[in-house]
């Protein structure tokens, strides 16, 4: 029955959105905010489904609010956060942050999303000392946290920035070969592609990921998944080619 489907979809959509929100992903919940934009404008132009798109949109916009408004707790046997108020407090942490660098707050920049300043500062310090080939993989690891036991602040292994980690792993050439393939992946879908929903949703998808992958980790169990995404958008985009070949 499509309406129990329908239905079903929904639940488990509000669902991902709750534990989006209680897991406190915020960069995660930015990739989503833009991609969801990004459907809109699509829907729009191209006049697609924007109904249905209006609906999801909603449903993200609602179910946000009742999560950040309300502290629902979903199972007792794992210590959960306050959610309440939330995704306010996150944004207005956000346009701190982007305050700091307007202002160039040294301090500010360093404490940027958790600390996240403080690693690409570093990143980019290391990037600076290895430029052309890198430091090899997982070379960071060390490197921050010689850092954080100097100066007492909080250590991770990785930037939270994929474009940095790659620069720093492989040099900056290999990272901007990767953000090229990236982007001409990106482009020649988004000329070619139909109003097909399988086609929009795994490029929505991707370019979710890429974006939330700017300000998250980039590790084995996920840098996979996006890889994959763009092995399907290479298999779109020929398809779509050779039937515009046959017309």
């Amino acid at each position: 029955n499509k309406l129990i489907k329908k239905i079903l979809y929904i639940l488990i959509y509000i669902f991902f959105i709750y534990l989006l929100i209680r897991n406190n992903t915020f960069g995660c919940y930015l990739a989503i905010m833009l991609t969801l934009f990004f459907i809109f404008i699509y829907s729009v132009i191209k006049k697609y489904e924007i109904k249905k798109v209006i609906i999801v949109i909603s449903v993200f916009i609602i179910t946000s609010f009742i999560v950040s408004h309300f502290d629902i707790k979903y199972g007792e046997r794992v210590h959960f956060e306050d959610t309440r108020g939330i995704i306010l407090k996150n944004l207005l942490s956000l346009r701190k942050d982007i305050k700091g660098y307007v202002d160039n707050d040294e301090d500010t920049i360093e404490a940027a999303g958790t600390y996240r300043g403080l690693l690409w500062k570093n990143a980019g310090k290391y990037i600076i000392e290895h430029p052309v080939i890198g430091g090899g993989m997982e070379c960071l690891k060390d490197y921050y946290m010689n850092y954080s036991l100097t100066y007492n602040t909080p250590y991770s292994d990785r930037p939270h920035n994929s474009i940095l980690q790659a620069s720093a792993f492989i040099g900056i050439p290999g990272a901007i070969v990767y953000l090229t393939l990236i982007i001409y992946i990106a482009i020649s879908n988004l000329i070619i592609m139909k109003k097909d929903t399988t086609h929009i949703m795994i490029f929505s998808t991707a370019m979710c990921y890429f974006i939330s992958s700017l300000f998250g980790n980039s590790m084995y169990y996920t840098s996979p998944y996006f890889m994959i995404l763009l092995g399907l958008l290479i298999g779109f985009n020929r398809i779509n080619k050779q039937r515009l070949t046959k017309n």
